[in-house]
């Protein structure tokens, strides 16, 4: 049986009746009870669910469907793939948890009908439970009869959604999960009374007693508080540790990962990081959300994940700017080719440059000949670039020639450098012309 305030549901052979707990004059008999599935069929009902709105169940077609009570009429359905065994919502009913017949465990948003699989569910899991206290409505801890596991749950991070197991927490024997409430555990014990468990990832101090905790202990506290994106309660953790700076970079990484750019600044001004302070105050005006993960994963240094997030974005060119930046000069062409051809030439060319410095001249003399063009104002620097390479692969002809139709006295002086290097004294008249 499941109860709210002003209903109650029976599930039984396969089928769900739900009726008014006291009859209102003012509802209409019709609305006073249903059964599901309806006359049209729909596939047996497996399990069903109870929130202050909403009315949910589960088939064993896959089918999960969600009956507003105020309206009295359905709202929404999902369909899976195979089965649904189980069904856990959270007490508004906009995030739950349904485990399918091959026993994987996932998290539904009704909102958008987005579902994100549950990293190492346990097949034997029994149920589940969502935290009620209002700053873990994110947390949730899956048990069986011997561990509960916690697991938190972010919509909004720099990956998109996520979900990461932090913990496990060892079960006494006989006892029954019935409630999760800040890391409290309610739990029905075999002789009938009430027992209270502790999750292993909810076990920090509170701040007022940290003088006699050691720091390992609150180094420890201060990596549950962030896996727990309590960044005010990890703030006061880190300002008690010795090596403070590694632990505020942990805590600003973390605002980072999670989108929070306000306390990701007012952690880096903590630790004097003026750039990283003007960086995310010159973005944290940008509204659209894969832009701004772009710039915070490039922030983070993840740089190909940024790449993807600023193709989805608004502003695409942005990945090509921050290759180019980078000197990555491989990924900016094929950007480039697709987002901003015009720009193959200034890439091309620094990318020739950095070839020949590093020796590859055969790849440079190839990318300087790509930087020409007809207006280019650089087209003097390329063929700077075309005649030292030239030489360089063995051309001397062509190199000495182009160095010998410039005006330009240094390239002279720089390829009649080169062909004393390679013993090419024959070049008597580029070595005049260069004086």
């Amino acid at each position: 049986m499941f109860m709210n305030s002003d209903y109650a549901a029976v599930l039984f052979d396969n089928r769900l009746q739900v009726h008014v707990i006291e009859p209102d004059p003012d509802i209409s008999d019709e609305r006073e009870t249903r059964l599901f599935p309806d006359k049209d069929g729909g596939g047996k009902i497996t399990c069903a669910a109870l929130t202050t709105e909403f009315l949910i169940f589960g088939t064993e077609t896959g089918s999960l469907q969600y009956f507003f009570l105020e309206d009295w009429q359905f709202v929404n359905e999902f369909r899976h793939v195979i089965g649904i065994r189980a069904i856990f919502p959270d007490l508004s009913g906009t995030k739950l948890i349904f485990i399918d017949d091959k026993s994987d465990g996932i998290i539904y948003n009704p909102v958008n009908d987005a579902v994100l699989e549950i990293p190492t569910f346990s097949p034997s899991i029994q149920g589940v439970l969502w935290d009620n206290w209002p700053q873990d409505k994110n947390v949730f801890c899956a048990y069986d009869t011997e561990r509960m596991y916690t697991y938190s749950f972010w919509k909004k991070t720099v990956n998109g959604s996520q979900c990461q197991l932090l913990g496990a927490t060892k079960l006494p024997f006989g006892y029954k999960p019935l409630m999760l409430y800040n890391g409290d555990v309610s739990c029905q014990t075999p002789s009938g009374k009430l027992g209270f468990v502790r999750l292993v990832t909810h076990e920090f101090v509170v701040a007022d007693g940290q003088d006699s905790v050691s720091p390992q202990e609150t180094r420890t506290n201060f990596q549950q508080a962030l896996s727990l994106k309590r960044f005010e309660d990890a703030w006061t953790y880190a300002s008690s540790l010795d090596s403070s700076r590694e632990a505020w970079l942990d805590l600003a990484k973390a605002s980072l990962h999670h989108m929070d750019i306000e306390f990701a600044i007012r952690v880096y001004r903590q630790i004097g990081d003026v750039g990283m302070v003007w960086s995310l105050e010159g973005i944290q005006v940008i509204e659209d959300e894969n832009l701004l993960s772009g710039y915070v994963s490039m922030f983070m240094e993840n740089f190909d994940l940024a790449q993807d997030l600023f193709l989805a974005s608004t502003n695409p060119i942005a990945a090509l700017e921050m290759r180019r930046d980078l000197l990555h000069w491989e990924q900016a062409l094929k950007l480039a080719k697709a987002l901003a051809p015009e720009q193959i030439p200034d890439i091309s060319r620094e990318y020739a440059q950095q070839l020949e410095f590093m020796g590859d001249y055969g790849g440079a003399l190839s990318h300087y000949n790509k930087g020409m063009t007809d207006t280019s104002r650089d087209n003097a620097s390329c063929l700077g670039g075309v005649a030292r390479t030239s030489i360089r692969t063995g051309d001397i002809r062509k190199g000495v020639g182009l160095a010998m139709r410039s005006d330009n006295r240094q390239l002279q002086k720089d390829c009649a450098a080169i062909l004393q290097g390679m013993k090419q004294l024959n070049e008597s008249a580029l070595y005049e012309k260069a004086q």
